[in-house]
């Protein structure tokens, strides 16, 4: 079903299609979300509250350009607010803090790169800016277009393609690797 259609008729009450949004990303949702936190029990109650709060203001929601980018945006939100309602310590979540862990083992398994290789490129994304990390996290294990990512992070979609460009050159210049072979092994990597 087509996405326009899909949230028309979850604006008019249809259960069905609110189900089918909910079952369509709450798996995204609780990855994304787990980039933020690793406390399971704080993404899982945002991702319930945002979507009880979406269901009760169906009738008074704008239709997104995304879906997708409309629900990570939400629950972005909704874990930061939540963080700073509990006073969680600043090292245990903060808005910028995204992490990005590439499972070495199975990396090793779908792509071509040996560990070393693997392990110049974890050290280089532990170098990035925590916005370079979510731009390329976006874009690349998400596939969201520069306007989706915009609108996730409240950014302009000049400053997509300069966090996303900034990024990639730093891989690049941490791994020595082409960047036409990292932008093909990061959807394998996360």
């Amino acid at each position: 079903m087509e996405r326009n259609l899909l949230w028309s008729r979850f604006k008019e009450g249809d259960s069905t299609a609110f189900e089918t949004i909910y079952s369509s990303y709450v798996d995204d949702l609780l990855i994304y979300g787990s980039r933020f936190t690793k406390d399971s029990t704080l993404v899982e109650d945002s991702i319930h509250d945002l979507f009880v709060r979406i269901y009760e203001r169906r009738e008074h929601l704008n239709t997104p350009q995304s879906i997708k980018a409309y629900l990570y945006s939400s629950l972005r939100r909704e874990i930061l607010h939540r963080a700073d309602r509990r006073e969680m310590p600043q090292d245990e979540i903060q808005e910028s803090h995204f992490q990005l862990d590439i499972d070495v083992e199975q990396a090793i398994i779908s792509s071509e790169l040996n560990k070393e290789q693997l392990s110049l490129i974890q050290e280089t994304l532990a170098v990035l800016s925590d916005r370079q990390r979510e731009v390329i996290y976006l874009s690349f294990y998400n596939n969201l277009s520069h306007d989706e990512i915009a609108q996730v992070l409240g950014i302009n979609n000049q400053s997509v393609r300069n966090l996303l460009s900034q990024g990639l050159k730093r891989m690049r210049e941490g791994t020595e690797l082409p960047v036409a072979v990292i932008v093909l092994l990061l959807p394998k990597l996360f």
